[in-house]
């Protein structure tokens, strides 16, 4: 009875020893840089005449990222997050946004142009309601880098 009980003990003892010698894993969370993406948005607004036209302001434009871009060392079979971030078009159909990059690989941006309705000028004094489809973009970028993209619509 008594080896029994010297065994339990030394197993208690034992256990309660590599339970708390283990050691949480932890993480530095590193704030990430930011790059800017800007451009100027065109549309076929007025047919009558050549060329695009700028669109007006408050024209959204949808960015994703897939979060995995973001990290040095991705984990095998880790479901990363895709990142989304919104910006509208300001006067003469301008934008600009800051997303999150780094520097030790290229960050894929796909950007997304949302499909807007507007009256398109056909004639002298004449105009139709249109829908404006968005034709997306996708570009690469990386920490110091400034970048331009600007889009269209059909």
């Amino acid at each position: 009875m008594k080896n029994i009980l010297s065994i339990i003990l030394i197993a208690a003892f034992g256990s309660l020893f590599v339970l708390n010698s283990c050691k949480k894993d932890t993480y530095e969370e590193v704030e990430l840089k930011t790059v800017t993406i800007s451009g100027t948005v065109y549309a076929d607004l007025d047919i009558t005449s050549a060329g695009v036209e700028k669109v007006g302001a408050g024209t959204k434009i949808i960015f994703r990222i897939d979060s995995k871009d973001l990290v040095q060392a991705p984990v095998a079979g880790h479901v990363y997050e895709i990142l989304q971030y919104e910006t509208t078009t300001k006067d003469e159909g301008k934008y600009e946004i800051s997303l999150p990059t780094v520097k030790f690989k290229d960050v894929t941006v796909d950007i997304i142009p949302v499909d807007f309705e507007k009256a398109q000028k056909t004639g002298a004094d004449t105009y139709k309601d249109k829908v404006y489809t968005g034709n997306t973009a996708q570009i690469k970028t990386r920490e110091g880098g400034r970048y331009f993209q600007d889009l269209t619509f059909n």
